[in-house]
């Protein structure tokens, strides 16, 4: 027989039925385990800080139709436009009138006044990004015009330089030509006189 526990106690009741009570108790959590299998393992979750989305900078304003469209205006619609765009004041208004100040037939045309207008809203910070852009813009725009105008000039200036050489060398040319011809009369009348005392010679007795 199984000794009873100290202290009077009894053992439970799996204990008392003996090692096969043991047994199919163990077997029963095996089953039960085996049963219920353990869920597929999936990663935490980590959630992104939320980041804000940037803003879409403003786009630049349209400089090509204005700078097109100067050429077409006359004189006087140049200068009207140019006054109203100083009254407004606004950093749009200032680049618009900045360019207006370029055009060739504008009686108010300042292309200094208008590249430091320019520069000041090309590299002020408060200058709206378009304004910002379209001021670089027009800067390259302006000096592709100055170097475009300096080639103009030296070209002309190689055309009149080849034009005076091409004069110089015609006059040249007819001066020679004269003294060809001079030269080609002097032979002449000396084959003349050469002839004439020729016969001369073989009249005599």
């Amino acid at each position: 027989m199984r000794p009873e526990p100290r202290g009077g106690r009894r053992a439970p009741a799996a204990w008392r039925g003996g090692p096969c009570v043991c047994g199919v108790a163990a077997a029963v959590l095996l089953a039960g385990c085996a049963a219920r299998p353990l869920p597929p393992w999936e990663p935490p979750r980590i959630n992104a800080p939320a980041v804000a989305a940037p803003v879409p900078a403003a786009a630049p304003p349209a400089v090509a139709p204005l700078l097109a469209r100067l050429p077409s205006l006359s004189a006087d619609e140049l200068a009207a436009e140019t006054n109203r765009l100083l009254r407004d004041g606004s950093p749009q208004a200032r680049l618009q009138q900045a360019l207006l100040l370029t055009a060739p037939n504008n009686p108010l045309r300042d292309e200094l006044r208008a590249r430091q207008q320019l520069e000041d809203l090309a590299q002020l910070d408060s200058t709206p990004a378009g304004v910002r852009d379209g001021a670089a813009l027009a800067l390259l725009w302006l000096d592709e015009q100055r170097r475009g105008s300096e080639e103009r000039r030296r070209a002309q200036s190689r055309a009149r330089e080849d034009e005076l050489r091409i004069t110089t060398l015609e006059t040249r040319l007819r001066e020679l030509e004269r003294r060809a011809l001079d030269a080609e009369k002097k032979l002449e009348a000396l084959r003349a006189i050469e002839r004439e005392l020729s016969g001369r010679s073989s009249r005599a007795p």
